[in-house]
């Protein structure tokens, strides 16, 4: 996928667990930030593998305000067991769009 310097390819998601996610679609990857404390809702986030790891994402299922996220993961089991990992979000209360020139390096 080849993006042009001024369209809009990773998008910072917040969901309503307080939990972040960087959704870089140009790279196709997706590095997750726990809430480290609960929201006022009161929805815990939970502590998954390769929280703060940058992981590569095979399919973006949805992507939606107000919707849960569902991304289709490379496998974070064995390799030689797990096929893809399905990764859902609580519901996502906030999407920002930044430009590849906005993404931060790393």
């Amino acid at each position: 996928m080849s993006a042009r310097k001024d369209q809009p390819t990773v998008a910072t998601v917040l969901t309503s667990s307080g939990t972040t996610y960087v959704v870089d679609t140009e790279r196709m990857t997706l590095t997750r930030m726990r809430a480290t404390s609960p929201p006022s809702n009161g929805v815990e986030a939970s502590e998954l593998r390769r929280d703060g790891g940058r992981i590569k994402i095979q399919e973006i299922v949805a992507l939606e305000l107000g919707k849960r996220g569902i991304f289709v993961l490379e496998p974070l089991g064995h390799p030689e067991l797990t096929f893809a990992t399905l990764r859902s979000t609580t519901p996502i209360v906030s999407i920002e769009w930044n430009t590849t020139e906005q993404r931060l390096e790393g």
